[in-house]
């Protein structure tokens, strides 16, 4: 073994640091924080072999006793390493690690950059293998790398090959099999490759949506900053912009065997270093986990901490969740920590933090995976909450919601998810940018968590993960409202269907087809805007006929600036949202004046044929909107009987069996629903033949 020179004293913020030993999660374990270089190349490789390039003891010698890591990997290319410069390379690597002093790992860069050969992927890097990977199976062809890296085991502990993806630009291979086929989800490569690498000295770019990308793909990699040494410096080589980049490795201790587990476990994070001694310290944990892990919680909400340190001074945390920043906040000080809760209801989740120094340097964390089985929901009323200045209080915050779809799928976006939900307490827009990942029909329930957002004042969920817990129900009664509500108290009916009654248009021009416009239309109580979207069938078929008519609708918002506190439309979504309102025949029982509950009173008789009386009472001061419906055994509604605003009393009304097309309904069971803005009560009825 060669002697081991004594080690330079580090700068006294690195000491500490490194020293940092933190305790685990659930398993309390305890591991201390490392510096590596998990990415660099002697004269082993074919494009390293001039000075200031060297010999693997040159690359140990450098990265140990001038660089100060304590781990350098030599991750020397496959394609041109014999099995005898693989046996110095290991022979080196284990010359070199000395416990609780220096770690060596012999690596190999597998695969091809080439832009020509077919099946050429890209780079890779497995750790401690125990001989050369055959280039003639396995260099053209990454489904048998992963097999290969998946069923072999490093030559220290006998684990599992570690591996990683390499500065993984777009132009990295040929064809498709270029960037690992787009990062293609593949189950057994997911058991193969444990990171990528977030920065690259030598390609000098960050690598952040790539990395973003891989695990929205379903990859558990962690993230690693590498340097890909070809020119000496191992350890500290700066990239053009002047950052070295180095991965900080969470470790038992600093043996080869607790180093690879680390790398196993995705116990890392990548970070950029200017000047040398600026080194971070980065620390994630979700309910205790470590980064790195996965976990299952049935809470309803997921704690984050995260504690960061460094010589200069912290500027920021973001937090990111599948890929989408949902919390952000100012650091201060060379040393902060940050605790923030999300509350992601069901589901399957991952959590990435990245820091940024007031210098511009950046660190980001390894995912931490959360399988959420928490019902927790949110009233969508708390959702939309808005500040005085029309922000929404919880604006960019998580939140998982449940609700009535009230709109289709393409009916006001052909590409993107653009619909309304609704629960007792109000309405909520969701927008999925881009797609239209789970396409919902109106009647769905469906649970939604996102971010809350906000799109021209109008609050909404975006980034959505949609679950479809039901299908065919009914739709949500409209709440009866007037111009001047709308116009004044639009707030009062964000992103919830309402109806207004008898109005007529009193200005403006209805759009073209193929065009978006309003018109101004009144009821007698004032002016309200009529928003006409393109993508709905409104424009084709023009303004009515009649000059008053009734419309129902979404109420939302178009208010273009800051502050958001005005301009609040009416959305109508379908052709029938256009009609002629004619009173349903409700009739008050004289003997009573008033009524002491809300009640829905059995149907008589009950089994009927054909028809069936429908008694209920109603309670409070004034009048209220008043819905009675018919729905079928599957959730459909059948018929509307009642839909008008009613004063306290007792009424009754008539149900002939037939449906609203005045169908003569099949005999079965049938649901009777009584609806007013405080109760929601039902009862069964039968039909007989």
């Amino acid at each position: 073994m060669l002697p081991v020179a004594p080690r330079p004293a580090r700068p006294a913020a690195v000491a500490l640091a490194a020293a940092a030993v933190l305790c685990a999660s659930p398993a309390a374990a305890q591991y201390t924080l490392y510096y590596g270089n998990l990415h660099s190349h002697c004269n082993l490789s074919d494009d390293a072999t001039q000075p200031p390039s060297g010999p693997p003891a040159t690359a140990f010698t450098y990265a140990r006793d001038t660089a100060g890591i304590d781990i350098l990997a030599l991750t020397d290319h496959s394609h041109y390493l014999s099995t005898s410069d693989y046996n110095t390379l290991k022979a080196e690597a284990d010359n070199f690690t000395q416990n609780g002093v220096f770690v060596g790992l012999a690596g190999q860069e597998h695969g091809s950059l080439s832009s020509s050969v077919n099946g050429a992927f890209g780079h890779m890097n497995v750790y401690e293998a125990a001989s050369v990977i055959n280039q003639g199976t396995y260099r053209y062809n990454l489904t048998a790398t992963y097999g290969f890296l998946a069923s072999n085991v490093d030559r220290v502990t006998g684990a599992p090959l570690a591996g990683s993806f390499n500065h993984p630009y777009s132009g990295a291979g040929a064809g498709a099999a270029a960037q690992f086929y787009d990062f293609a989800y593949d189950s057994t490569g997911d058991l193969a490759i444990q990171q990528i690498e977030v920065i690259n000295g030598k390609r000098s770019s960050a690598y952040e949506s790539e990395y973003f990308q891989t695990l929205a793909n379903g990859w558990h990699v962690g993230a690693l900053g590498n340097q890909d040494n070809h020119d000496g410096a191992w350890g500290d080589q700066p990239n053009n912009l002047g950052n070295i980049p180095l991965t900080g490795v969470w470790a038992v201790a600093l043996t080869k065997a607790d180093v690879l587990e680390a790398i196993r476990s995705r116990r890392t994070f990548a970070m950029e270093v200017e000047p040398s001694t600026d080194r971070f310290s980065l620390k994630v944990t979700a309910d205790g986990n470590w980064m790195g892990t996965s976990y299952s919680t049935a809470a309803d909400s997921v704690e984050i901490i995260v504690e960061a340190s460094a010589s200069t001074n912290l500027a920021s945390f973001a937090l990111y969740r599948n890929g989408t920043l949902i919390r952000t906040t100012g650091a201060s000080g060379t040393s902060d920590t940050w605790t923030v809760y999300d509350t992601p209801g069901p589901g399957d989740f991952y959590y990435v933090v990245r820091v940024n120094q007031a210098d511009g340097d950046r660190a980001w964390a390894s995912p931490i995976w959360v399988n959420s089985t928490s019902n927790f929901v949110l009233p969508i009323a708390t959702v939309n909450q808005d500040a005085a200045d029309g922000t929404p209080t919880m604006w960019f915050q998580t939140a998982t919601v449940q609700g009535l779809v009230t709109v289709d799928t393409d009916t006001l976006n052909t590409t993107q998810n653009e619909v309304f939900i609704q629960d007792d307490s109000g309405g909520l827009m969701i927008l999925d940018f881009g797609g239209q990942g789970t396409p919902v029909v109106a009647g769905d329930n469906v649970v939604v968590s996102g971010t809350i957002d906000t799109f021209q004042g109008q609050t909404m969920i975006s980034a959505p993960t949609i679950n479809i817990v039901g299908t065919g129900g009914g739709e949500p009664a409209a709440q009866v409202i007037t111009t001047n509500d709308i116009a004044v108290n639009g707030e009062t009916y964000e992103g919830s269907i309402v109806e207004i009654r008898e109005v007529s248009i009193t200005g403006g021009t209805w759009p073209p087809p193929g065009m978006d416009g309003s018109v101004t239309i009144d009821d007698g109580s004032g002016p309200a805007t009529l928003l006409i979207d393109k993508d709905t069938v409104l424009d084709n078929q023009g303004a009515p006929a009649e000059s008053t008519f009734s419309v129902r609708g979404i109420a939302t918002q178009r208010d273009g600036a800051y502050p958001y506190t005005c301009c609040w439309v009416l959305l109508p979504r379908y052709s029938t949202d256009i009609f002629q309102y004619a009173p349903t025949g409700v009739i008050e029982l004289p003997a009573h004046e008033s009524a002491s509950a809300t009640a829905l009173l059995p149907n008589s008789p009950n089994p009927f044929r054909p028809r069936t009386t429908i008694r209920f009472d109603l309670a409070g001061i004034g009048s209220q909107p008043v819905r009675v419906d018919v729905f079928d055994v599957a959730g459909r509604k059948v018929a509307t009987l009642a839909d008008d605003r009613l004063p306290p009393g007792s009424y009754e009304l008539e149900w002939n069996g037939r449906s609203d097309a005045g169908e003569n309904v099949a005999a079965g069971v049938y649901f009777l629903r009584l609806t007013t803005p405080s109760t929601k009560v039902s009862r069964k009825m039968v039909k007989l033949d």
